[in-house]
């Protein structure tokens, strides 16, 4: 043989370890998410922790309409994907089946623009669930799990959910102190409220100021809970703009930041996606990074109204179908 083609030989070689070597480090990282492919039955008989509770429907015109199912098939695109992002109350390390999913977000990524979308979805929200009277969306996770709630929000606003990922309150915290916390700005009201001067349900271990702070894990958790000061509309809005602090942040990490972030936060998520559908967007992932998100709420402004359920719970209806229409053009159309 030729010493040519010796020395391509072992090129070859080299490059076939290097690739060997490769896939076993991403594997190694993908095994250390929680993966979750089996679907939760729903529980008739599960009942809420937590008494019924008044809904804040101040600001809210009272009726009696019950807003109606939305007719038409789900919206899909090949070039979308739509994640929902589950934040559950529990506050230990442990995932329990008892939890409510106080955050609902979708995370809307257009592979082929590589914009960044994220809808928030009022906890308090009056949907049908199977078996039982109309109840807050929130309380879908407790009687049915992840996929009951991404079959409620699919059914009411004929939105495709490709998948959740689900974190809950101790992991948000060690996630954002992974990546050395996240800057995000405060106003006066939400300082106020951080720092105990008012009537809260949150406060930071640090004082804060009007403009932008550098917030560590605990901190950012309260900015996200912070709601007394305002309302449950702003508190969404909270979670939206930490989640936006959170992809800004991770445009400046090295290779060795993202290592570690990789082990810190990925055995704390517990997700439905597939390895090839996190290969996909991985692979995507170059387009995202420090994208700036559109965000939205649902139900959207001047749709909904307050009302009180069946049991006397107090919560938001809206027209579905409306919504649906909003969200369909919010996610698909550029």
């Amino acid at each position: 043989m030729k010493k040519t083609g010796k020395v391509l030989l072992v090129i070859l070689g080299i490059l076939f370890l290097v690739g060997a070597a490769g896939i076993v480090y991403y594997n190694s990282k993908l095994n250390l998410l929680d993966f979750d492919h089996e679907e939760t039955e729903i529980d008739p008989t599960a009942v809420e922790s937590e008494p019924i509770e008044d809904y804040d429907l101040s600001g809210e015109e009272i009726r009696d309409e019950v807003g109606e199912l939305p007719e038409g098939e789900a919206v899909s695109s090949d070039d979308v994907i739509n994640i929902l992002l589950l934040g559950t109350d529990e506050r230990t390390k442990d995932f329990s089946e008892n939890a409510r999913a106080d955050s609902m977000m979708l995370v809307s990524l257009n592979i082929k623009t590589g914009s960044v979308k994220l809808v928030s979805f009022e906890r308090g929200l009056g949907v049908k669930i199977a078996g039982r009277n109309d109840d807050w969306l929130t309380h879908t996770f407790r009687y049915g799990g992840a996929q009951l709630t991404m079959d409620t929000i699919s059914t009411n606003f004929l939105v495709n959910i490709d998948g959740y990922v689900r974190t809950n309150f101790n992991f948000f915290a060690q996630i954002i102190d992974s990546i050395g916390g996240v800057d995000i700005e405060l106003t006066q009201a939400e300082c106020d409220g951080l720092n105990g001067l008012v009537y809260t349900n949150a406060q930071t271990k640090h004082w804060v100021n009007p403009g932008v702070n550098h917030l560590d894990g605990y901190d950012a958790l309260q900015y996200c809970r912070l709601r007394y000061t305002d309302n449950d509309w702003h508190r969404i809005e909270r979670q939206r703009n930490t989640v936006q602090a959170v992809i800004n942040q991770t445009k400046t990490l090295s290779l060795a930041d993202l290592n570690n972030l990789a082990d810190t936060c990925l055995p704390m998520v517990r997700t439905s996606l597939t390895k090839e559908q996190i290969t996909q967007l991985l692979l995507a992932s170059p387009k995202f990074m420090g994208a700036s998100a559109q965000q939205m709420t649902i139900p959207a402004e001047g749709t909904h109204w307050g009302r009180t359920g069946v049991d006397g719970r107090s919560l938001i209806d809206c027209d579905f179908q409306k919504n649906a229409e909003i969200l369909k053009e919010f996610l698909y159309e550029e």
